[in-house]
């Protein structure tokens, strides 16, 4: 609140204060300042009363129209997010993941299980080769010494 005081006039800044400073400042403005026209200090008393009023209630009809938009823009929010939320539910949900990794697991233990079949063959195999080698190896050394056996 400022009030700077000239000799011919008072210039009263009351934005910003509350009702009581600016009927204080009502009462030292009536009582100092002698007006040219004929009134009462009831008079402007209870205009400035009126002018505080209508201030202070200007002010919160200001407040309670920001309030509708306000609420209206946050609605608006609150409801597009839950949109999403829901589509990406329902998104992963469509894409059966569980599903789909618990097939990917069943058939990678499945791969598995047969690269463990396929190696124990491929070892039975590696025997009977090696086996079947050694048994070539023999027989040419018995055909051998029953060559030489004959040729003596």
């Amino acid at each position: 609140m400022n009030i700077i005081a000239r000799p011919d006039s008072w210039i009263v800044s009351l934005k910003g204060t509350n009702y009581r400073s600016q009927v204080f400042v009502t009462k030292l403005y009536v009582e100092y300042y002698p007006f040219p026209y004929p009134c009462t200090d009831l008079d402007l008393f209870s205009q400035a009363e009126r002018q505080a009023s209508i201030t202070a209630s200007e002010r919160t009809l200001d407040a309670t129209h920001a309030l509708p938009s306000e609420l209206l823009t946050l609605t608006g929010d609150i409801e597009e997010k839950k949109m999403r939320l829901n589509k990406i539910k329902a998104d992963i949900k469509a894409a059966n993941y569980d599903e789909r990794l618990a097939e990917k697991m069943t058939k990678g233990k499945t791969m598995e299980d047969r690269k463990d079949m396929l190696t124990a063959e491929f070892r039975t195999l590696n025997t009977q080769a090696d086996t079947r080698a050694k048994l070539d190896l023999k027989r040419a050394e018995v055909k051998s010494k029953t060559g030489e056996i004959k040729n003596t």
